[in-house]
């Protein structure tokens, strides 16, 4: 791919969570392609793959608290950065930033939108950590000559109930890899559901336990949690309930490795990639109307978030005995197509000299 030279922006560079692991994927297959990537970031918590052209810029790490003066100053010297390497549209590069900045002309905007604060707290206005984010937030989905790529239809339609004006460009849905191989037993034998998240409570770990705790009156089924946050709460929730296996992390995490069914009742999920390696490894899926992926991966039940147990168990008892459709995953060279289209939409509406 001559001729293309991107940045992309983001305060922690490596697979260490789920936006990090999508820009990760995203610039690795980039770089494959012969697309000049360079990274800015606060700190690379893993080293490029070798052989795989990419220039990581660190440009050290900021205070994490408060998070607001934390992502200003990461703002600040993300705009020195660009000008002191030179890496400016005058010199032919495309920035694309997935972190509230000002020098982008693409973003990918990967979570719900504060402004949706407006509506929870009336006297907003009076806090400075809401003025300033709010104020990120608004610089970076309307600054002029910028293109928006949400990253959900969910994500989308949120954004346009509080910025009308908002350019978008393609919805840039998160790839899956798809795994090759035979299934290979995970040391959890009789798991039926599989439930994965680190903050379990906002994907909702409790319901799902409730709906088979009902479920398990008239059908034996156990349950696999994968990666949640090993607290207090959640020991209390599995006390006593020997059909609960929980297991505190996997890495080269396998799903289907788990379960038969991913179940995510998700409070607010603006994507929710789990969902889509799961449908990706032929697992069936039951998730909340709150999950993004649910507009992306047409074989997922839906379920109201608010629905009764009775309801969720019900789900869960005919995602159990479902016939697996064939997945047909987004892979990460599909967002790649995506991107590199945009970007080249950026090149072609550069001034010329």
């Amino acid at each position: 791919m001559p001729n293309l030279k991107v940045v992309q922006v983001v305060k922690r560079f490596g697979p260490v969570g789920g936006m990090e692991r999508y820009v990760w994927e995203l610039s690795h297959e980039l770089a494959a392609r012969g697309v000049e990537i360079v990274i800015l970031c606060e700190k690379a918590y893993e080293s490029p793959a070798p052989n795989f052209p990419i220039r990581v810029i660190c440009l050290g790490e900021t205070r994490p608290k408060p998070r607001w003066i934390s992502m200003l100053r990461f703002s600040r010297r993300v705009t020195q950065a660009v000008n002191a390497h030179g890496l400016t549209s005058d010199n032919g590069w495309v920035i694309h930033s997935h972190e509230r900045t000002g020098v982008h002309q693409v973003t990918t905007f990967h979570g719900p939108p504060m402004a949706s604060v407006k509506e929870r707290q009336t006297f907003w206005f009076l806090s400075p950590r809401l003025v300033v984010w709010l104020f990120l937030e608004r610089r970076e989905l309307l600054r002029p000559d910028s293109h928006v790529l949400p990253n959900s239809l969910l994500i989308k339609n949120k954004l346009l109930g509080y910025y009308s004006h908002i350019k978008f460009g393609d919805v840039a849905w998160p790839g899956v890899h798809v795994p090759k191989g035979p299934r290979i037993e995970a040391g959890v034998p009789g798991s039926d559901v599989v439930f994965v998240g680190r903050e379990y409570r906002r994907k909702g770990l409790e319901t799902l336990i409730l709906a088979l705790e009902h479920l398990r009156q008239t059908r034996k089924v156990t349950l696999a949690i994968v990666g949640a946050e090993q607290d207090a709460r959640l020991e209390w929730l599995i006390r006593g309930r020997g059909w609960i296996n929980n297991i505190s992390w996997v890495s080269d995490l396998r799903i289907s490795d788990y379960g038969k069914v991913l179940v995510h009742p998700a409070e607010d999920e603006p994507y929710g990639m789990a969902i889509a390696e799961a449908a990706a490894q032929g697992l069936a899926c039951v998730v909340s109307d709150q999950c993004g992926a649910k507009d992306h991966i047409k074989s997922v039940r839906v379920v109201p978030l608010d629905a009764s147990v009775e309801t969720w168990a019900t789900a869960i008892d005919m995602g159990l005995d479902a016939e697996q459709l064939e997945p047909a995953p987004f892979t990460w060279p599909d967002l790649a197509d995506v991107c590199i289209k945009e970007y080249q939409g950026v090149i072609r509406r550069l001034p010329t000299s």
